[in-house]
């Protein structure tokens, strides 16, 4: 099967999306399906193309049998809510040339954020027929919206429709959590299009050894009980729901 992989991040980025849709890709070649990666060029996280990239506007390179197809994208070290926009809204555009460039797929991956991918998707379907998968790692529109970034009714509003246009155009939505799925199915979209695919862990790296006794003991956590975050931390993430857990 030809799969087409649509993301914005994808290493030598250190996203999580980037990491795993690399992982996925590799696990997708390995069982014989021919895989093409549409993404931009790395600059996460600091808003500046990685220096062996600068310079190039539109690049194919082959790694580990993945064929990368990277196209360009607005990017800023500024992190202010427009020129996030501005590049989030690039790469929806820039990758619809990425994808129609590459031989007509069997079927396409869309990672969401940024969810304007959905409707590159939804364009590339319109012209080529080509059906799409979903997968919702956090809930867009909504996350912003609630969060005061998107404070023009107009706009949210607009945003919302869009939302569930790329629901109904999907083949299949994925999402992370039954909680997740509860969500999406009150935005009108029926429970048997959605599908919970948890995050996967390599169990070979992430295992007890120890390792994690010498942590404790570097530490001085000898029989404390542990909790770790590993994740971006910022105001989207809400960790001052970690502190009232510890409190």
């Amino acid at each position: 099967m030809r799969i087409l992989l649509l993301t914005q991040y994808f290493p030598p980025e250190p996203a999580p999306g980037a990491m795993r849709f690399c992982e996925l890709a590799e696990f997708l070649v390995q069982r014989g399906h021919d895989v093409t990666v549409v993404t931009g060029f790395p600059n996460y996280p600091h808003g500046i193309v990685h220096q062996r990239y600068q310079g190039k506007l539109f690049l194919k390179e082959n790694i580990d049998e993945v064929q990368v197809t990277r196209v360009p994208l607005y990017t800023s070290p500024t992190k202010k809510s427009l020129h996030r926009t501005l590049n989030y809204l690039s790469f929806a555009l820039t990758c619809i040339i990425g994808m129609l460039a590459s031989r007509k797929q069997d079927i396409v991956y869309v990672l969401s954020p940024p969810f304007f991918l959905g409707l590159s998707a939804c364009f590339v379907k319109r012209v080529r027929n080509v059906p799409f998968v979903f997968e919702v790692q956090d809930l867009w529109p909504q996350a912003p919206i609630q969060r005061g970034y998107v404070r023009n009714q107009a706009i949210a509003n607009i945003l919302l429709k869009a939302e569930k246009y790329i629901y109904s155009q999907a083949s299949k939505v994925f999402a992370i959590s039954p909680i997740m799925k509860e969500q999406i199915v009150r935005k009108g979209v029926t429970p048997e299009k959605i599908l919970v695919n948890y995050n996967w862990v390599d169990t070979d790296l992430f295992a007890p050894s120890d390792e994690g006794g010498k942590l404790r003991l570097y530490y001085a956590l000898e029989g404390k009980f542990v909790v770790t975050f590993a994740g971006n931390m910022g105001i989207a993430q809400g960790l001052d729901t970690l502190i009232k857990a510890a409190n």
